[in-house]
């Protein structure tokens, strides 16, 4: 299921936007003046799409809407609370389901928080970083500039700016059709706030003790690492299985043709070959040494190595789609990057080194720019499921226009290795460059009325 269209109604209380969707070219450039919207409408998608449904409360609006290519939709609606009679009431939201523009059933969610979520104590946390909050009873807090009383999850929905990196709400009894559409519809936003990233601290004294954020690029390149850990067990659990089973497989490869002499040594080529692409790639080390043919076979030499070959295959296959990722993830860098080159190593991850002096660079030691090149690549190849929703917030910040001016063709390559949808919003006219048929502009309420 493919979200086909995002309309939203009277946001900040000023506009409407209704943006199609591009999905033939699967990818959608939102454009327009500063103020109209962009980003926090990518962020509300967002929100809807994961259920975190008290990120919406604080954001202006009356309507937000996602259509299908089911025919399919979501409408949410903000209502004011008919339970308070406070001037300044608190906004309740209503999830419409619709099938052909007639409602089937909706739901108004109500939640609670993830004790999993609770690194800290959060009602302690709470008294001493929200300012105007004072606590009344162990969960009950007034909040002075309005008079309003609140619940601690009640706080997280309101004051959601200001919570630690973490907490989380946990919807009541979801109906099936909003887990449906969370299973069906995997949605995954670049920030333009990217080079930084939220650490995930589980206990109470790494909280204190450690920083809440961490540099993004290093966290991408840890994680590497450990992608490639997990392939190699994955490769070393394959490998002991068919060594095991070798010598029963062989037997039963001798009432089969085994494979000609010529097809042998083609196809040992062909894994040579590969071995040194995932040598380069990081994910086989040195030691890794290849097999020598013999120079002359017999039936139970081809037999054998009938078996041996297929085997080979197998175990490095484990590597194809980490490497591939990997091959272009390298290739797309470096084309861009000037006097210097990425490296993979399987313990360290990606690493840089001068073109010039040969000398190991820090991830840290890049600029802003190379920073993020890296870090939006990283996300959209290694983050992003198949045939998701991405939404990338200003693609061309701190990039070159020469730079900016390839982004859609870097783009449509990762797409092309693993399909997905993309959802850009920028200012920039070299990320367009020449693909204005891709793009939406976001307008006010007088261009709209004109």
């Amino acid at each position: 299921m493919r979200v086909s269209r995002v309309s939203v109604k009277q946001l900040f209380h000023t506009f409407d936007h209704s943006v199609p969707l591009k999905l033939d070219g699967r990818i959608t450039i939102i454009h327009g003046l500063n103020g109209l919207g962009k980003t926090t409408l990518l962020r509300m998608v967002k929100s809807l799409c994961d259920s975190r449904y008290f990120e919406l409360l604080p954001i202006p609006f009356a309507e937000l809407r996602l259509d299908f290519d089911d025919e399919s939709s979501i409408v949410v609606t903000k209502t004011a609370d008919e339970e308070t009679d406070h001037p300044k009431k608190r906004h309740r939201l209503r999830i419409g389901y619709l099938k052909n523009d007639v409602e089937i059933e909706h739901y108004k969610p109500t939640s609670h928080l993830d004790p999993n979520s609770l690194a800290i104590p959060l009602a302690e946390w709470v008294d001493q970083h929200i300012p105007g909050l004072n606590r009344i009873a162990s969960n009950k807090w007034v909040h002075h500039p309005t008079g309003e009383t609140f619940s601690l999850e009640e706080i997280v929905e309101r004051f959601s700016d200001y919570m630690p990196p973490g907490i989380n709400l946990i919807q009541r009894s979801a109906p099936g059709w909003i887990e449906q559409l969370n299973k069906a519809v995997r949605v995954r936003l670049i920030e333009t706030q990217r080079l930084v990233t939220p650490r995930r601290l589980k206990r109470r004294a790494d909280y204190e003790t450690a920083s809440a954020i961490a540099p993004a690029i290093t966290m991408h390149s840890e994680e590497l690492a450990s992608r490639i850990g997990k392939q190699e067990k994955d490769y070393g659990a394959l490998a002991q299985t068919l060594d095991r089973t070798f010598p029963i497989r062989y037997v039963q490869q001798k009432q089969k043709i085994s494979l000609s002499e010529e097809a042998l040594r083609a196809r040992f080529q062909e894994i040579e070959a590969k071995r040194a692409r995932l040598e380069e790639a990081g994910l086989l080390g040195k030691e890794e040494t290849g097999f020598e043919m013999p120079q002359h076979m017999d039936d139970a030499d081809r037999g054998v190595l009938s078996v041996y070959v297929h085997d080979i295959e197998r175990k490095l296959s484990v590597f194809d789609d980490l490497a591939a990722r990997i091959d272009l993830f390298r290739e797309i860098v470096n084309g861009h990057f000037l006097y210097k080159e990425m490296l993979i190593h399987k313990d360290k991850g990606f690493r840089f080194r001068s073109t010039r002096t040969g000398g190991e660079l820090n991830a840290s030691d890049l600029s802003s720019g190379e920073q993020h090149e890296v870090v939006v690549l990283y996300e959209l190849l290694f983050h992003v499921q198949e045939n998701s929703l991405v939404m990338i917030g200003e693609p061309e910040i701190s990039l070159h226009i020469a730079w900016q001016e390839e982004f859609l063709r870097d783009l449509q390559r990762i797409i092309k290795l693993s399909p997905f949808d993309a959802v850009i919003a920028t200012h920039s006219p070299q990320i367009v460059n020449d693909r204005w048929d891709l793009a939406v502009e976001l307008t006010g309420p007088e261009e709209n009325e004109r």
